[in-house]
């Protein structure tokens, strides 16, 4: 990808303001085209593009979004780029909206959120699912190439990653535990560089794994399609003082000083961070989506472990760092990448309500036909499952993990189900493998008419 052209600096811009410039501004449908410029944060090219709808040439069109934007509430934030200059933000009514459409959707509980999710089998078995999701697609954005079946399946049944590429997916899914785990410690440079060790270890020489790059390990992000650089990130010798700032801001909540930031735009901003200062060798990206997790989790965000980020980010990944670069070009407002996070979100929201609302009326649709008085909810999974994939296998393991219950309880489950002629075993190895029999569905109907 090509990096977006850069518009007239803001001093430009004012220098370029005339009188009748200012009256053409005061029009009405000047006035609505800035503001869906601002709303939906064009930057200049988009706005060079659209300016001939209002009458006004690229430069203009461009003073008049500018001037509207330098006017308004903005905030800044601790970080600064490679010249000093501050990173700033501002929050229009389209972030607004969807600040508070995250406050509905992601502060309560489960059983709130979807009432007839009850089953605290199915929560944990949501969730599982997830988590694997997060870590597969996070592992995709990094150059993982590994089939979602295979990758799954390597996690649910606790398979020892064949290569560095479900080696990848096996560290983003542990380290993501691990954050859950710790999402009430404050935010250290240790933890820091825990998470980026986690992420990395058997993909990374043990030697760049858990500690900030050097001096003579030089990074820039580079794209490989246009042969340029995007991102020259701060030198190696700024880094100590550069993580100690972004752990302070990671650890208040403006009560002391003042100045607060909604906690989802704080987590927004540490992902920008982190991805911005690039300390480490490798694992800078996952490190940066991990860190995000962490902060909105650590903000009392519950249900943000049961979205998937990095899969809404997987199906358009162009967009992704154009976000960064937008901020970058256009004096260092964050609102762009602020503005795109926030959307993602909201979709992964809705892309979540979607697939749970299939599980639900598939799970209606079942359950009449499961008898719930001879089959606990693990159960049921297991049989829902087999019906939608015959070829599906299920062990002790995979189904104590995605269950989180252990391995007697699992026993008892597959074992029950085996007996009532639900499920076949064989032995594979040093292991119980468990199918079902081809006529599933017409012994299942059998034991509901008895």
């Amino acid at each position: 990808m090509r990096r977006p052209k850069k518009g007239p600096s803001a001093a430009a811009v004012m220098y370029g303001f005339t009188t009748d410039l200012l009256v053409k501004f005061a029009e009405v449908p000047v006035q609505e085209w800035v503001e869906q410029a601002n709303s939906e944060m064009w930057n200049w090219e988009e706005c060079s593009f659209r300016a001939h709808k209002v009458g006004l040439t690229p430069d203009d069109a461009w003073r008049c979004v500018k001037f509207s934007r330098n006017t308004g509430v903005r905030q800044l934030i601790p970080l600064h780029d490679t010249k000093g200059r501050p990173f700033q933000f501002q929050i229009p009514p389209s972030v607004q909206r969807l600040l508070h459409f995250i406050d509905i959707h992601l502060g309560g509980s489960v059983q709130a959120a979807w009432p007839e999710l009850t089953s605290e089998d199915d929560q944990r078995r949501y969730l599982i699912s997830s988590l694997c999701e997060e870590a597969i697609a996070s592992s995709e954005l990094e150059g993982a190439v590994v089939t979602r079946k295979e990758a799954k399946e390597m996690l649910m049944k606790k398979k020892k990653p064949q290569n560095a590429h479900e080696r990848m997916v096996m560290n983003n899914y542990r380290t993501i535990q691990m954050l859950n785990q710790r999402r009430d410690e404050p935010l250290t440079a240790d933890l820091l560089m825990e998470t980026q060790r986690q992420l990395t270890q058997g993909t990374l020489e043990d030697e760049a794994c858990g500690r900030l790059r050097r001096e003579d390990e030089k990074i820039t992000v580079w794209d490989d399609e246009d042969h340029q650089i995007l991102h020259e990130p701060p030198l190696a010798s700024e880094l100590p003082d550069r993580v100690k700032q972004l752990c302070a801001f990671a650890n208040t909540d403006g009560q002391k000083d003042g100045k607060f930031i909604h906690p989802v735009i704080r987590a927004v901003l540490l992902h920008f961070w982190l991805a911005y200062d690039h300390p480490f060798v490798d694992g800078n990206g996952r490190t940066a989506r991990a860190l995000f997790y962490w902060s909105m989790l650590r903000h009392r965000y519950w249900l943000i472990e049961y979205l998937t980020i990095s899969s809404i980010i997987l199906k358009q990944p162009k967009q992704y760092p154009t976000a960064f670069l937008n901020t970058e070009q256009d004096d260092n407002d964050l609102t762009y990448f602020l503005l795109y996070h926030v959307e993602v979100i909201e979709r992964s929201i809705a892309a979540f309500h979607e697939y749970l609302s299939g599980k639900i009326a598939e799970k209606r649709r079942l359950t009449r036909v499961l008898l719930p008085a001879l089959f606990n909810d693990r159960q049921r999974a297991i049989l829902i499952a087999a019906q939608k994939d015959p070829d599906t296998f299920f062990t002790y393991e995979s189904h104590a993990t995605a269950h989180q219950v252990t391995l007697a309880t699992a026993r008892t489950d597959l074992l029950g189900l085996e007996k009532k002629g639900l499920l076949v075993g064989n032995r594979v190895g040093r292991r119980f493998h468990f199918v079902a029999p081809p006529n599933l569905v017409d012994r299942l109907r059998k034991i509901s008419k008895k």
